[in-house]
């Protein structure tokens, strides 16, 4: 099963598109978890790793990495799967994660080689 934050409306390519057993929490805020019931969800799943992908690594992400770190999860982040709106961005968002968050940083094909 999987827990997905995202925007309620936003357009999703088919390969992306949430199966019947997946989980869908509408995100309202910068943060996947802010104003949801994302970690209780989480919790209630026996879930303590976070994966966090999407736009902007520098703000949504960052954010959505936050109140997971806060929450007690560990973080991954691939970096083909997030962006920014510059490499500076980017960048500066990917290295906060590693230096406060302690998060791992890989590639989704290093991600998924583990599975």
């Amino acid at each position: 099963d999987h827990a997905i934050a995202g925007t309620k409306g936003a357009e999703v390519i088919p390969e992306l598109a949430p199966a019947k057993k997946d989980y869908i929490v509408p995100k309202r805020h910068y943060s996947g978890f802010f104003g949801t019931d994302l970690n209780i969800l989480l919790k209630d799943l026996g879930v303590d790793t976070c994966v966090v992908t999407g736009l902007h690594a520098h703000m949504c992400c960052r954010h959505t990495g936050a109140d997971a770190y806060q929450y007690g999860y560990d973080l991954v982040v691939p970096t083909d799967t997030t962006d920014s709106f510059t490499e500076e961005d980017y960048n500066m968002g990917i290295k906060y994660f590693k230096d406060t968050y302690g998060a791992r940083i890989c590639t989704s094909d290093e991600l998924i080689s583990e599975f």
